[in-house]
């Protein structure tokens, strides 16, 4: 298909999810889904995903609740999760240069600005960031 796609899912039972060519907004195929991909938690909102590198069938969710939560479509389940933040997770973004490496981004709980920390995925289950970077970091 071409150009950027994007996807729609309809409720109730027999919904299909349907991707669409931007370019000629028109629908290029129709897959039968029959349910979401896997219910985060109750209202938790998925705020930011991004799938893995070197695991097509992992996605990496930050949510609404402070989480970075790894789900595997194969298994329909959440794999990892990580307390990542004070405030909703609102990037996920995977270093082009290293797959193992992502930033994500978050309201810092002190100031207005914004908050951006690096992590190295296989250590994601510690829960500690490789660094933590701030508006006031960037102004010294």
């Amino acid at each position: 298909t071409g150009g950027a796609g994007g996807g729609v899912s309809g409720g109730g039972g027999g919904s299909h999810s349907i991707g669409y060519d931007i370019s000629t907004a028109s629908a290029v195929r129709t897959v039968p889904s029959a349910h979401a991909f896997a219910p985060l938690a109750n209202s938790e909102a998925a705020v930011a995903a991004s799938w893995l590198p070197l695991s097509p069938h992992s996605l990496l969710v930050g949510t609404s609740f402070r989480w970075l939560r790894l789900f595997d479509a194969r298994a329909r389940d959440e794999q990892l999760a990580c307390h990542a933040h004070q405030k909703a997770v609102y990037g996920v973004v995977f270093d082009s240069f290293d797959p193992h490496r992502l930033l994500t981004f978050s309201d810092a709980s002190d100031t207005p600005t914004g908050l951006v920390k690096g992590w190295d995925l296989r250590r994601l289950a510690h829960g500690s960031p490789l660094f933590t970077l701030s508006a006031a970091d960037a102004a010294s």
